[in-house]
């Protein structure tokens, strides 16, 4: 049976990814977005409806949400995925600047979670249903530089505990997905690395890092097919300001062991690994899978760190294979 989806952000980037998913599973799905050309883009390469929307305006969120509402009945799925991010130094960084992250981040959480919530509570709606939120480690990992994001991401992450359903409603958490990324902490050489990389930005020589960290991603063969990917990373890095380089280096340092917390999980674990990782080597990856039997794993044969632009169509099987529940 279709599911009806509902998906924030949907235009492009991970939210393409999760609208062509759904769609490509037979889903009924909706996506609002603010960019009217890439969301008629996407709406007319996968087939799901477009929804033109600035989230950061609550009547139009509601709006379309009420369209949605009218055409199809109900929302059986609703991802929260829209973000933006803007790093910058705390005496840089404009209060305009500081409501915008929020406004876009966390309060269209809020407002699609309270609309879908009345909408179910007004007609008396039981059945099945997934909220899901896109949060990040930044959350938890916060550093100078990204004070705005790190809080629109501790909000969401607060709001979502705050609607309690992995705690009163743990049947509601179906599974928890490692896509090239590990529990462990970083190895003591892997941190000194950053703290090199650390010490070229800080001495004005990111160039260094542009020139090599964007193609170190993808696995060899890719490069050349995956060029305007790594010309569009490079960028990033020219474009993002030091300190939120450096924030984001510093908090991949101090990342925390989670390897006890993945045995102690009553969910469903899948890790999605790329054969030709750079980042992640393969003897790292065999002893995390080793370490955690329990888990389900992927191997995406000719992928480096970057396996969702390298094999996106595996990538996105694989999540859907995991997450795929009946009604």
């Amino acid at each position: 049976m279709k599911r009806r989806v509902f998906v924030t952000g949907g235009a492009h980037g991970i939210g393409k990814g999760i609208v062509e998913a759904f769609a490509r599973q037979g889903d009924e799905v909706v996506f609002c977005d603010i960019d009217s050309v890439l969301g008629t883009q996407t709406a007319t390469e996968t087939g799901a409806r477009f929804c033109e929307v600035d989230v950061t305006d609550a009547q139009g969120i509601e709006a379309c949400m009420e369209q949605l509402f009218a055409a199809q009945g109900d929302i059986d799925i609703l991802v929260n995925n829209v973000g933006i991010s803007l790093f910058k130094p705390l005496t840089e960084l404009s209060i305009e600047e500081f409501d915008r992250v929020l406004a876009t981040n966390l309060r269209p959480v809020f407002i699609t979670s309270r609309r879908l919530a009345l909408h179910r509570q007004q007609n008396g709606n039981r059945s099945y249903g997934r909220i899901v939120n896109l949060c990040s480690t930044r959350y938890q990992q916060s550093e100078a530089g990204t004070e705005a994001y790190s809080a629109s991401k501790g909000g969401i992450y607060s709001l979502t505990h705050a609607l309690a359903f992995c705690e009163r409603h743990p049947e509601m958490l179906d599974g928890l997905v490692l896509l090239s990324s590990t529990p462990n902490p970083d190895s003591p050489e892997k941190a000194e690395n950053r703290r090199r990389e650390i010490a070229l930005v800080r001495a004005g020589r990111k160039e260094l890092l542009a020139r090599v960290a964007p193609a170190a991603g993808f696995a060899e063969e890719n490069r050349d097919r995956m060029k305007d990917y790594i010309e569009d990373l490079t960028e990033q890095v020219f474009i993002t300001e030091d300190d939120g380089i450096v924030a984001l280096l510093n908090g991949m340092i101090d990342r925390k062991d989670q390897n006890e917390m993945l045995r102690q999980t009553k969910v469903p674990v899948l890790f999605i690994l790329g054969h030709k990782d750079n980042y992640i080597p393969l003897e790292v990856a065999e002893k995390m899978v080793a370490d955690h039997p329990e888990a389900r794993v992927v191997w995406l044969e000719h992928a480096g760190h970057m396996g969702f632009l390298e094999e996106p169509e595996a990538t996105a099987q694989a999540l859907l294979d995991f997450v795929k529940t009946e009604k």
